[in-house]
């Protein structure tokens, strides 16, 4: 009996943990100029970044589309989220940047940007893979 008490116990925290988690707000992180690293250390061409970060970004799911301005739009769908990036992109460097969601609980306090915990971790991931397709280049 005593074990029966014991699983329902951490159950029951790891359910508290996880609704905890889902209302809380965070600070949205941007990531600005993100230095291109390719594996033969050689400079990528404009095309290759391009490709990259297409790849990149479809290991996790992302879609991604041509902006009008030259840039590339991300967007995940996960259960009952929405986000979307916009990635700007050179030889030498890109930089993702918030765009829009749903279902994140995005709101600005006192001029921060704060939304969904499991944004950071979806865009962070999105930047690793992005730079592990460059590192091939």
């Amino acid at each position: 009996m005593k074990f029966v008490k014991f699983v329902f116990l951490i159950c029951l925290a790891m359910l508290s943990t996880n609704t905890y988690a889902a209302r809380s707000a965070v600070p949205l992180v941007n990531y600005e100029n993100i230095a291109i690293v390719t594996g033969s250390n050689k400079v990528a061409e404009i095309d290759q970044v391009k490709q990259a970060i297409r790849v990149g970004a479809a290991v996790k799911g992302w879609k991604v589309e041509d902006a009008a301005d030259g840039s590339l739009t991300a967007t995940i769908v996960v259960r009952k989220h929405t986000v979307v990036v916009k990635i700007n992109y050179e030889a030498s460097k890109y930089s993702i940047h918030y765009k829009d969601s749903a279902v994140m609980k995005y709101e600005v306090n006192n001029g921060q940007a704060m939304i969904h915990p499991f944004y950071n971790v979806w865009v962070e991931n999105l930047k690793n893979d992005i730079n592990i397709e460059l590192l091939k280049l």
